[in-house]
């Protein structure tokens, strides 16, 4: 059944509904803005539920997640999606570990209020795919993932996130095939070495809005990833043409890259790669404000990893590239 962003559906519209659809097994009810407490007290009677996405639900909170936590379904459902319930804390994420026992899928993503204690409660669990993007997760956070036989992790816009805790992370969950570090603005090429050299089942990669990455990333990703087939540079604005012949060297598997807003990869090097792969995306405009640094300079202050040599001469290339990116400009 599909609800999505019905704003008709009350306590009472959800209770007559789920009394009489006892054999519902899925629920998409995302961005419906009465669905409360209350509702969830109904929907937890459901007996044979499966799927179950109350995603921007905005007035659910800890005690909803109670009432589903010890429903009729505990023992059924598959896959849960609460991204953007703003109000559900680390007690949610217990019940869920503790309760839903048979859960395979479960996205967290922008749920603020989730620290690392979140993952703590979830080792050990069942799960195999994870979003947790956006949510104030650490790296010691992340270790308590290595407890979890995940198959796919999406970790978007978790700025706290360094090399060091992707390396430690991918030498125990090496059975990873689905990796999502968008916009994770702290990580540099060690994080991709990591995720290349342990991950060797890796299917799709998305590292976009990665400002310092470079081609050496990629060269880890082409001589680890036999497997991959999806992947997203847009927005690594140190990449160069280099890069197009790393991955000239893996298609096939390598079947869609999309690389918008690669500002230091040339339409010509670019164009050489499109007839060798399904879906190509490629232009070299600088990254739009809302990837969070301008022409390569991070916005916000982040916690980063200590840097090394390496890391240096990566930020001094970074540095070159800017100068000249803002000449040109002016």
């Amino acid at each position: 059944m599909c609800a999505l962003g019905n704003n008709q559906l009350s306590d009472v519209s959800w209770k007559a509904l789920c009394s009489s659809s006892q054999g519902l097994n899925r629920l998409h009810a995302a961005e419906c803005p009465r669905m409360t407490d209350t509702s969830l007290k109904s929907v937890a009677t459901l007996r044979d539920l499966h799927y179950l996405d109350i995603s921007l639900c905005h007035k659910v909170s800890d005690v909803g997640i109670k009432y589903l936590t010890e429903g009729s379904s505990v023992t059924k459902l598959r896959e849960l999606n609460v991204s953007h319930c703003s109000h559900i804390t680390d007690i949610s994420v217990m019940r869920i570990a503790q309760r839903l026992c048979k859960l395979r899928h479960l996205n967290l993503s922008y749920c603020k209020r989730l620290t690392d204690m979140s993952l703590e409660w979830l080792s050990g669990s069942s799960i195999c795919s994870l979003d947790i993007s956006g949510c104030n997760i650490q790296d010691q956070g992340l270790a308590a993932v290595e407890e979890i036989r995940l198959r796919k992790l999406i970790l978007a816009e978790c700025v706290y996130i360094t090399d060091i805790g992707i390396e430690k992370l991918c030498k125990n969950v090496r059975d990873l095939e689905h990796v999502d570090v968008s916009h994770c603005v702290a990580l540099s090429d060690p994080a991709i070495r990591a995720i290349s050299f342990y991950c060797t089942g890796l299917v799709t990669l998305r590292m976009s809005g990665c400002p310092k990455m470079t081609d050496v990333a990629v060269q880890y990703l082409t001589s680890g990833s036999r497997y991959l087939r999806e992947l997203d540079v847009s927005g690594c604005v140190l990449l160069t043409d280099r890069t197009l012949r790393h991955l000239q060297r893996i298609c096939p598997p390598l079947c869609s890259i999309t690389m918008s807003c690669c500002s230091s990869i040339s339409k010509l090097a670019a164009l050489k790669l499109q007839p060798r792969v399904k879906h190509w995306e490629h232009s070299n405009d600088y990254p739009p404000y809302w990837f969070g640094y301008n022409v390569g300079q991070i916005v916000h202050p982040i916690t980063r990893p200590i840097m090394t040599d390496d890391t240096w001469d990566v930020v001094e290339q970074h540095s070159v590239i800017t100068r000249a990116a803002s000449k040109e400009r002016t």
